[in-house]
């Protein structure tokens, strides 16, 4: 049982040691540097990293396929230089569980949390290791997807993301990259509903709540698929809450969020969202009801990781249903907000 971590970076010094000391532990490393021009490569080789180097070419997914083309492990570990895995994995027990994956298990779910200013902010589900048999690849440019065979299984590793903790002008430059590639996406196909997801997140990230209300709108206009089967539309609901919020406008805001609890009514976020909807409109009653739900799924969602069986990873979920869905209202900073607004009122 071999297992092969694969990345791709390019002028990454800063973040890459933290990264590569976290998995250590695996066979190879295998490494796509598309045009480093810092002591990144040398890094890479001195954790025995096997380098490859490839011209930038404005598609995360390519470099991403050709560090897969180049493992050789039975099971692919996808892992960024900005994060690390926050558990020191044992190889010799990892292994153990690994064997034990059924057949049928192609992919195992970790759980992500962003970390700004040394405190965990969001966090959301991600496959992070899959069958090399399973033909795992990517698509899209941005934002990009896997694509395999076979099914998923839930662990309770945890991954610790840095990427939105970059200076001003880094955070400015990747912002800047995600538009372009995500606006070369709609021109390409207009109806491209998961770009225009994307870019309602990157603009409410800007502050620039008038673009993402243009992007969200063009998104409910162009999705035509049932709401369970959409793994983005509750947190959409929520984004395009949290706009009108933001622009003040407390009768859109409440409407887009009730639509939301209508089909998605245990979402921690939209549940946190009315509760402080409750709370600014003086709805002792709103603000009751849904503070009270957001208490009763809090403490799922934060152990939703440990909660799972980590055993043997057998325990089945829907890839659709568990990949990458961010959930904002985790953070500590969330609780003690809504706790002083139930003090207060």
């Amino acid at each position: 049982m071999k297992v092969s971590a694969c990345l791709m970076v390019k002028n990454e010094s800063e973040t890459l040691p933290r990264c590569l000391e976290s998995i250590k532990w695996v066979d190879e490393i295998i490494i796509v540097d598309t045009g480093s021009t810092d002591n990144t490569i040398e890094i890479a080789k001195s954790y025995k990293a096997k380098v490859y180097e490839h011209p930038w070419e404005n598609d995360f997914s390519k470099h991403r396929n050709q560090s897969i083309g180049y493992a050789t492990g039975d099971w692919i570990l996808i892992i960024d230089a900005d994060e690390e895995i926050e558990e020191k994995i044992d190889p010799k027990e990892f292994k153990s569980r690994l064997k034990m994956v059924h057949l049928t298990i192609s992919a195992l779910v970790v759980t992500v949390s962003e970390v700004s200013d040394k405190r965990k902010t969001t966090s959301w589900l991600g496959m992070r290791f899959f069958r090399r048999a399973s033909g795992i690849h990517y698509k899209n440019a941005v934002h990009n997807k896997a694509i395999f065979g076979g099914g998923c299984a839930a662990t309770d590793i945890h991954f610790i993301h840095y990427g939105y903790s970059l200076d001003p002008v880094k955070m400015a430059a990747k912002r800047k990259r995600t538009e372009t590639l995500l606006k070369e996406r709609l021109a390409m196909d207009e109806t491209d509903f998961i770009a225009m997801y994307y870019l309602v997140q990157l603009y409410i990230g800007e502050k620039d709540y008038d673009k993402a209300e243009e992007y969200g709108l063009k998104f409910f206009n162009s999705v035509s698929i049932l709401p369970t089967d959409f793994q983005y539309l509750g947190v959409m609901y929520f984004y395009t809450g949290w706009i009108y919020l933001h622009k003040r406008d407390g009768s859109k805001a409440y409407a887009w969020t009730k639509k939301g609890l209508e089909f998605f009514p245990d979402d921690l976020d939209l549940n946190y969202q009315m509760a402080r909807i409750g709370w600014e409109s003086m709805n002792e009653e709103l603000l009751k009801t849904h503070s009270d739900k957001y208490f009763k799924f809090l403490p799922k969602i934060r152990n939703r990781g440990r909660a799972l069986d980590s055993e043997t990873f057998i325990n089945a979920v829907n890839p659709d249903d568990w990949f990458n869905r961010t959930v904002y209202t985790v953070d500590i900073s969330a609780e003690i907000a809504m706790r002083k607004y139930l003090e207060a009122a």
